[in-house]
Parts: C-alpha cells; structure tokens; sequence
C-alpha cells in the first residue's frame, strides 16, 4: 500500500511539474522569405541594407529586398525605415508617415518606399506598417505595406543583409 501510495504522489508530482512548465506552445511566426504581391510569392534572393546615418535626430537605415517568382518575374522592394536617435539604428515597429512634420513623428518612422516588379514602374508606398528586429547578424522584416494602386505587399524575411555604410 506504502508503494502506491508513494507512486501515486510521485506521479502526482511529475504531472504538477510538467503542467507547470514554461508554455512553449506559443505560436511564433515562421517566416518563409517571400514577399507576396498581387497573389504572386516572390522568393527572397538579395538582401542589402544600405546605413546612411543621422538625419535630424534620426537615424536612417534603407532595407532592399529582391526576389524572383516561380516564373522568373523579378520583384524589387525598397524600404527607407528611421529610429529616432542619432547613435545607430534602433529595431521597431515603423509606421507609414507621410509628413514634413519631423517635430511630430513618432520614434519609428517609415516616410517612404516603394516596389518595381518585373518591367512595369515603380510603385511607391502610401502605408502599412514595418517591423524589424534583430539577433546578432540575423535581421527579421515582416511588413504590410500599401502601394498607390491599392494592392498590399507582404514582407516575410529573416536572414542576413550585406550592409553598406554610406554616411
């Protein structure tokens, strides 16, 4: 009886351990390095990040993606992406900010962009959001992002970039 009993409190124990744990079930994004425009997945290709430095109180990074489609049409994304501060880049959540207005903008500011797929023009951007983080070398960019034609452009990327400074 003394063993049941004991195994029972030893089980009892472990399932309290368990059930106590640390909840790894959270859903996390996985990002599939593609961006997706008009129904079409373009996959990520070259990734470059070009570090222009201060800028009235803000410091300046451009993201440019490029990618192909499944049928070889090439999709080129550009992302002029601002943190306020002046020591470096600063990862956040970028809104679209269409003002000259630099004393009202908010810390993350993403002023412009725009995208070019295949041979037609350039398309800018007139919204959406931009979020960048970064571990170690590895930058993550999940974005919508609004053209002027009113299609939406989703960002899924998570990898290195080839930066450039150019301050």
């Amino acid at each position: 009886m003394k063993k049941i009993i004991k195994l029972s409190y030893f089980l009892f124990v472990s399932l309290a351990i368990v059930s106590c744990s640390k909840d790894d079930d959270k859903e996390q994004e996985i990002f599939t390095n593609t961006i997706e425009y008009d129904g079409v997945s373009f996959n990520v290709e070259q990734t470059n990040i070009f570090d222009y430095g201060t800028f009235e109180g803000y410091y300046n990074y451009e993201f440019e993606l490029e990618g192909t489609s499944s049928d070889e049409t090439s999709l080129y994304i550009y992302m002029g992406l601002f943190s306020k501060g002046t020591e470096s880049f600063r990862t956040g959540t970028f809104q679209f900010y269409d003002s000259d207005d630099i004393e009202a903008a908010p810390d993350f500011v993403f002023p412009y962009g725009e995208i070019k797929v295949g041979n037609d023009e350039y398309m800018e951007a007139v919204g959406g959001t931009v979020v960048v983080t970064k571990n170690g070398d590895i930058y993550t960019i999940s974005a919508q992002i609004t053209l002027e034609n009113d299609e939406v452009v989703t960002v899924s990327y998570s990898g290195t970039f080839t930066v450039t400074i150019d301050n």
